[in-house]
């Protein structure tokens, strides 16, 4: 089949890697029509993941809050627009299915299938949980009543709740992970410090903060702890207080390519996501696949994946440097007892190729 893919995020993000992953190797066909960003340039012209790449611009942002919203909107009505325009630019194409990739995505094209400009058949894949009043608002005011992918069981229970979707219109598909690219590695040799580690955003979202609270704990009673820190962010105002949370301790800061995130992974003992609001990241799952311990926060997808004992309060700094520091005292115990599991989950329920699957025989039961 000749998919299309409405792709109109900024910046990339775990969302558009683990999209990656499945169209390079799914068995349909996928064009792509995208903001026009450097990174998403950057970003989707590697791997062959598209038939054909068109981008489009977005006038730049303005500064003011209120003035930001009322040119969101009149962005998804504009998208709205020239994505239909592009449709009959491209009749020649024959794409089969409409397919919104990403929360940001579903609004233009929910917009194109309610008003009944289009003939195809559409779906949204929304990666977000529901957080913020405004953006639960334009959920619901947008995507009701058209078919739905949810990356978790949290996720389809919060569009349900939340954003009044309905159960009906919603499967969920979990992101899946590639096992030839995240397995275990030749472990530190004994006696050198005890590594933990955290990928992703710095952002309040991620509760990085409660992460740096607990490892100033943990620090204080291990001088033999350190922390690495992967990230991609902006020295923003929020990563300026983490830094100061963290300062004269011994941490490390460092930006990888997904490339090398399993020789990451492999390099520490421990992997903490301590997410305050997260479907279910995919750094825990290649974690989980590489064959390192991982302690995440007890929020929406989490329990969906990790063992009751691996899990603390969400946002419970004190919580998190207990677990740490019980972690640290029976890790060969625990490590023992987890990982295997942790490994079996990911094949059994996190696969790319169940994902690659569900999401093929998906979309083909959309024509």
């Amino acid at each position: 089949m000749n998919i299309l893919v409405f792709n109109k995020n900024s910046v990339i993000s775990g969302a558009e890697m683990v999209l990656k992953d499945y169209l390079i190797k799914s068995k349909h066909t996928f064009h792509l029509y995208c903001l026009d960003t450097q990174g998403n340039r950057q970003f989707f012209s590697q791997g062959n993941m598209f038939e054909t790449v068109t981008y489009f611009k977005h006038k730049p942002k303005p500064r003011n809050k209120i003035l930001l919203r009322i040119q969101y909107v009149i962005n998804i009505y504009k998208d709205a627009i020239n994505l239909k325009r592009h449709l009959e630019k491209n009749k020649d194409k024959k794409f089969d299915i409409l397919y919104a990739h990403n929360t940001q995505s579903c609004f233009a094209v929910s917009v194109l299938a309610k008003t009944g400009n289009i003939k195809l058949p559409v779906v949204l894949h929304i990666h977000d949980m529901m957080k913020g009043e405004y953006f639960r608002y334009l959920v619901k005011l947008f995507c009701r009543g058209i078919k739905t992918v949810a990356v978790s069981e949290a996720s389809k229970k919060e569009l349900i709740s939340c954003a009044g979707l309905r159960g009906e219109d919603i499967t969920v598909i979990h992101n899946g992970m590639d096992d030839d690219a995240f397995y275990p590695l030749n472990k530190k040799k004994a006696g050198s410090a005890f590594v933990i580690g955290y990928a992703g955003g710095v952002t309040p979202r991620k509760g990085v903060m409660v992460l740096a609270k607990a490892f100033r704990q943990v620090a204080s009673a291990n001088a033999g702890v350190k922390l690495v820190l992967a990230h991609n962010n902006k020295r923003d105002d929020y990563f300026q207080e983490v830094s100061a949370e963290l300062e004269g301790l011994n941490v490390e800061f460092c930006s990888l390519e997904r490339a090398r995130m399993n020789e990451f992974y492999g390099a520490i003992d421990l992997f903490i996501a301590p997410s305050i609001k997260d479907c279910l990241p995919s750094t825990v799952l290649e974690s989980m696949s590489a064959g390192t311990l991982v302690l995440g926060s007890r929020v929406d997808g989490f329990p969906e994946a990790l063992p009751e004992r691996c899990m603390f309060e969400t946002g419970d700094s004190d919580a998190l440097a207990e677990l740490i520091k019980d972690t640290i005292d029976h890790f060969d115990e625990i490590s023992k007892e987890i990982i295997p599991v942790n490994m079996a989950t990911v094949k059994n329920k996190f696969s790319m190729g169940k994902k690659i699957k569900a999401m093929d025989d998906y979309l083909s039961g959309l024509v």
